[in-house]
């Protein structure tokens, strides 16, 4: 990516999670994705950790 003629180099870790329909709070949603966030960036760059209940995967 450039940006005012520097180039810029941007690397992305990504969590994943499911939300149910018929849940009534985003927040025990947000906290899967909160913890699969870091399983991603705990794994390295450019990874994706999705959150599948207790089980985390990278």
């Amino acid at each position: 990516m450039e940006a005012e003629a520097q180039r810029i180099h941007v690397t992305i870790s990504l969590g994943l999670a499911g939300h149910e329909p018929g849940e009534v709070s985003l927040e025990p949603t947000l906290q899967c994705v909160d913890q699969a966030l870091y399983a991603a960036k705990r794994a390295g760059r450019y990874r994706v950790a999705v959150n599948q209940s207790s089980s985390l995967e990278a």
